[in-house]
């Protein structure tokens, strides 16, 4: 049905679509879940199909460095991960493989939510939920979607049934507590 540039993770049977512009905090974000009791599911690249169920990536997240000292807080090991040749616009990064790490086996799941990450040192953490036509203004532009005219009426009625919020974050433990109380 589509694609979202996004992170999926699910804690207690309940699924979030992470979701923002690059740069937002995203892969972060579901990076630090993971490691702290959230089962990861896809980073980058979330497909979901005509069930609404969106699968397993198991493609590693990729950290870029200015969260390198964070996710060190949470997975030792981290530090001895090679740092890819590979870059995002010049920052260096690193593959964290948290499937690997979790010993997930491929699955689907139903979302229960959207949420829009924005990380910024200098904020409130906020959880605060978006009216329908923020979030298809969001949505849309930045969603692969079938272009048949039935794959459409079904993404759209299906954006405007789930559940969408705003999430602003400067420190994850209170993020994660936020999420946690959804």
């Amino acid at each position: 049905l589509c694609a979202f540039h996004g992170c999926a993770v699910q804690k207690n049977n309940k699924t979030f679509l992470l979701l923002g512009n690059s740069g937002a905090g995203k892969s972060t974000l579901s990076s630090l879940l993971s490691l702290s009791d959230y089962r990861f599911i896809a980073d980058d690249l979330v497909l979901m199909d005509h069930d609404f169920k969106v699968y397993d990536n198991p493609a590693a997240v990729s950290v870029k460095e200015n969260a390198w000292p964070i996710i060190e807080q949470f997975h030792n090991e981290f530090s001895t991960l090679e740092i890819s040749e590979k870059t995002k616009e010049e920052t260096k990064i690193k593959f964290l493989p948290l499937h690997a790490l979790q010993n997930n086996k491929p699955q689907s799941f139903n979302l229960d939510s959207l949420v829009w990450v924005n990380y910024s040192a200098d904020q409130k953490n906020r959880l605060d939920p978006l009216n329908k036509i923020e979030t298809l203004t969001r949505l849309i532009p930045d969603t692969w979607i079938n272009p048949e005219l039935a794959s459409a009426k079904n993404f759209a009625n299906w954006a405007m049934d789930i559940k969408t919020y705003q999430l602003n974050y400067s420190d994850f433990k209170t993020a994660k507590k936020l999420l946690d109380a959804q």
